[in-house]
């Protein structure tokens, strides 16, 4: 980033010279006015703290946020916002899902974006470049379109449609693909050449690739930005059921929500992997382990390094993401994948109302033998704003953003959501390396390229 620094500057300087950030996560600088309760509309941006609106003809010149490795989390394009401060001493915030908003800590011009990037609109899988065996995830992935990132953050292009990319994310967020990974893992960086040789694999039917790309969107697209992204989404899945749902309603907000959703997730994928459930509950050996002998450090100092059981180990076991990952295994197992996505009127599995971890083999205290509640201390799956409305007035909605960015950003021609005929018939294949992720010399020998992919020509010293 160093050698491309003068393409950027901090937010601060922007916000100073009139630019203002808008609901999309782009900073505009125009005509910007009160609000006086006034809401986006057709031509009509509002800004991200609601108190402006600008028209969209009105709009002078646009800058696009530079996002950096912490900003991304897991199905998640905004985890953390810029707040202050600068390197390891920089200041940031975690941003909840019910209020997302993006707060990067430099800008840089769309048009020097648009002019170095071949597809600036199109759809990437992005993921943290530092990343250890020893980490609570290795993995940290999610999709985000229309941004420039940083060396901290390296992205993935596909060849073939997004639903595919979508299906990725959801591989590479999965338990499934975290416990390989770290077999392979002994550095702190997550190299293209790392990931090659790590195992993918891929849906096998239509009916698989829609599932999967309709769970890795509903947690990661929770933002009026995706709109467009939404509206090509259901244009390539005719026959969904979510045109029959309020828009906002298959955002995973909530904290109950996104844990069910990425339970199932994790389940489908193990299933795609040929797991039993020995080899799954393997993969999660030691995280039943009681909440206080979990926080004694002489204790947990005895488990694998490169186990699992650090996520959620503050929680009790009944509520840990893993442990309930494992349950809604057990559950696809008993029932079958068919059956185990259309129960609960087609809601698919539902948290537990309470769970006793003895039926499953799991846990190691009395508590183990007894039902503790899960559902009712996890909360609601929906903010009560997600709800409001009726089905066709949202998706109305929906368009209607989806039309605001197309204006803005340009239309996102490159993307392809139609459902493939044939998808890849193999179980396991490896991660590619992209071709553009570096360039060589005649020799094939690797040469210095710039943050965009631009060959650096070097300096050479004069002899004296």
């Amino acid at each position: 980033m160093t050698g491309d620094s003068k393409l950027f500057s901090v937010r601060p300087k922007w916000e100073k010279k009139g630019y203002r950030a808008c609901e999309y996560g782009v900073w505009l600088k125009g005509n910007w006015r009160s609000a006086n309760g006034e809401h986006s509309g057709q031509n009509v941006i509002l800004s991200q703290d609601g108190q402006f609106t600008i028209n969209i003809d009105e709009i002078e010149d646009k800058a696009l946020p530079l996002y950096e490795g912490r900003m991304v989390g897991q199905f998640d394009f905004s985890e953390k916002g810029w707040v202050s401060g600068k390197g390891r001493s920089a200041v940031w915030r975690e941003i909840p899902f019910g209020d997302k908003a993006i707060e990067p800590q430099y800008l840089m011009p769309q048009s020097d974006y648009s002019e170095r990037v071949k597809f600036p609109i199109a759809t990437k899988l992005s993921f943290l470049d530092i990343g250890s065996s020893t980490n609570a995830r290795s993995m940290v992935s999610s999709t985000i379109y229309g941004v420039p990132c940083g060396h901290s953050l390296p992205v993935f292009y596909l060849s073939t449609d997004s639903l595919n990319l979508l299906n990725l994310s959801a591989v590479l967020n999965s338990f499934a693909y975290d416990f390989a990974l770290r077999c392979r893992l002994g550095g702190l960086h997550l190299s293209y050449f790392i990931l090659a040789e790590t195992p993918i694999v891929n849906a096998q039917t239509s009916k698989e690739m829609e599932i999967f790309s309709t769970l890795s969107a509903r947690l990661s697209w929770g933002h009026v930005r995706y709109a467009d992204k939404w509206s090509q989404l259901l244009e390539g899945m005719p026959h969904s059921q979510l045109k029959n749902k309020v828009w906002q309603s298959t955002w995973a907000l909530s904290a109950a929500e996104r844990l069910r959703l990425r339970c199932i997730t994790d389940a489908l994928t193990a299933e795609l992997y040929g797991l039993d459930w020995e080899d799954y509950a393997w993969v999660f050996n030691s995280c039943d382990v009681p909440r206080k002998r979990m926080n004694d450090k002489n204790f947990y100092r005895t488990l694998d390094p490169k186990g699992l059981w650090r996520v959620d180990k503050e929680k009790d076991p009944e509520l840990r993401h893993t442990v309930l990952s494992l349950v809604a295994f057990h559950d696809l197992k008993t029932k079958g994948l068919d059956a185990f996505l259309a129960q609960n009127e087609g809601e698919g599995w539902l948290l537990p109302t309470t769970l006793r971890l003895a039926d499953y083999g799991l846990g190691h205290d009395d508590r183990a033998r007894e039902p503790q509640p899960v559902a009712s201390r996890l909360g609601p799956r929906f903010l009560d704003w997600q709800l409001a409305g009726t089905p066709a007035e949202s998706w109305a909605e929906c368009e209607r953003h989806a039309e605001n960015l197309r204006l803005l950003l340009g239309d996102v021609g490159s993307d392809d959501f139609s459902r493939p005929e044939e998808p890849a018939k193999a179980v396991t294949t490896s991660v590619q390396e992209p071709k553009a992720a570096y360039q060589t010399n005649l020799l094939g020998e690797p040469v210095q390229t710039d943050l965009f992919g631009n060959v650096v020509n070097p300096t050479t010293k004069r002899k004296r």
